[in-house]
């Protein structure tokens, strides 16, 4: 009787340090989360706040010209914002079940080309497109899943970006190309879960690591899927 007491004594410390365990696990990862979020959100909240601040008190030392472009930057800074706080709330409707998409037949190019200018333009870069066909799909959704990709290609991807459409009727594909080297075996398992980003050393900005999460789990609910690819163009 002694043994068996001792014996359940024993496993009930042991569920109890594991509990224990998994809780401090949970907590650092609220913690890393949160820490990742406000530094997200701090990067562009900070700039508009000093550019609308400089706007307000010199108002008078600006061109025409001056100030259109610092009310373009506010512009692109609190888009950032908004499309962070975007993908928060989806993961949140995700993860309650309280998400819906609402399908219809739509233009491809009609509903991202303009989005995919704009992203090309605020980030400075060029970004080729070709292709275009009409897909079953939620047009807000859709732009969100182009939008997740095309700025993961142009944070971590190579020099060149492109968008490729194509539809034979019954599947169509819409790729997000760059030029940058393939991801990590390693890593492939886990890109496409909640707040996994990618550490390339501080060279580009972090990020809270939900943009391919979202992008799949919409994907998947318009009856589509999104996944990785490597292919070597030299």
């Amino acid at each position: 009787m002694a043994r068996f007491e001792v014996e359940n004594a024993r496993r009930e410390t042991q569920l109890a340090q594991s509990r224990v365990a998994q809780l401090e696990a949970l907590d650092q990862d609220k913690r890393d989360f949160l820490a990742s979020v406000s530094h997200e959100l701090r990067t562009p909240l900070t700039a508009v706040m000093g550019f609308a601040t400089e706007l307000a008190e010199a108002w008078d030392r600006f061109d025409d010209s001056e100030a259109r472009n610092v009310v373009q930057l506010i512009a692109r800074q609190s888009a950032d914002i908004s499309n962070i706080v975007d993908d928060l709330l989806t993961v949140t409707r995700l993860e309650a079940g309280t998400m819906s998409v609402h399908l219809q037949a739509i233009d491809v190019l009609d509903q991202v080309g303009a989005l995919v200018e704009t992203l090309a333009r605020n980030g400075g870069r060029k970004i080729e497109w070709s292709g275009n066909t009409r897909v079953w799909a939620d047009p807000t959704r859709l732009r969100q899943i182009v939008r997740n990709l095309v700025t993961n290609a142009l944070r971590y991807g190579g020099d060149r970006v492109q968008v490729l459409v194509s539809g034979t009727g019954v599947v169509s594909q819409i790729l997000a190309q760059d030029s940058g080297g393939p991801i990590p075996a390693s890593r492939v398992a886990t890109m496409f879960n909640p707040f996994e980003h990618w550490d390339d050393g501080g060279r580009t900005p972090n990020s809270v690591g939900l943009g391919l999460a979202v992008a799949r789990s919409l994907a998947r609910m318009m009856g589509g899927d999104l996944v990785y690819e490597y292919t070597n163009h030299e």
